[in-house]
């Protein structure tokens, strides 16, 4: 049977909004030849699998039959969340190869509006004001926090935290 790959990577590696993730795989070998392909066999994968078998999944083949590649996975429909994604060789034989996972990460849901106080909240004569918010909820961490001044163009602040209490603005 194909060796089972020795590496399996998808792009982008981070949390994403994209609608495509590409998978890439290296080192899918047949037995004995170590050839680099796989005869008339495929590359194979699978997306979530329920089972614990690999053999009960339901393999899906790329269009490869190549030790090393990558094709171009349709994750528009994919919820948000971490998603695995498993690749194996089959051979001419019909001979499969153990299986080897990644994870691809989605997340088109925006963070929630936070919760935001300014002090002083009156009418002041100081020229710096203390910002806090709260209750920013997202499904991985911020990438940063911007703030926008009456209307102004959004300025990136340095943080990324879901919660500051007492930021310095001036």
């Amino acid at each position: 049977p194909p060796s089972q790959p020795a590496t399996v990577s998808v792009s982008p590696a981070d949390w994403s909004s994209t609608g495509t993730h590409t998978i890439t795989w290296a080192g899918i070998t047949d037995q004995p030849g170590n050839a680099s392909t796989l005869g008339t066999g495929h590359v194979q994968y699978v997306v979530n699998p329920a089972e614990t078998d690999a053999a009960a999944w339901a393999w899906q083949n790329t269009a490869y039959n190549t030790a090393n590649g990558s094709f171009t996975l349709d994750t528009s429909a994919f919820a948000d969340g971490s998603h695995a994604v498993y690749v194996r060789g089959t051979d001419s034989a019909g001979n499969y190869g153990a299986p080897k996972g990644a994870e691809l990460k989605v997340d088109r849901t925006p963070p929630t509006q936070p919760d935001v106080s300014v002090l002083p909240d009156d009418w002041t004569k100081e020229n710096t004001a203390s910002i806090s918010w709260t209750n920013i909820a997202d499904l991985n961490d911020l990438n940063r926090v911007e703030l926008s001044w009456d209307g102004g163009a959004y300025q990136t602040i340095g943080l990324s935290d879901k919660t500051c209490l007492g930021y310095e603005a001036d």
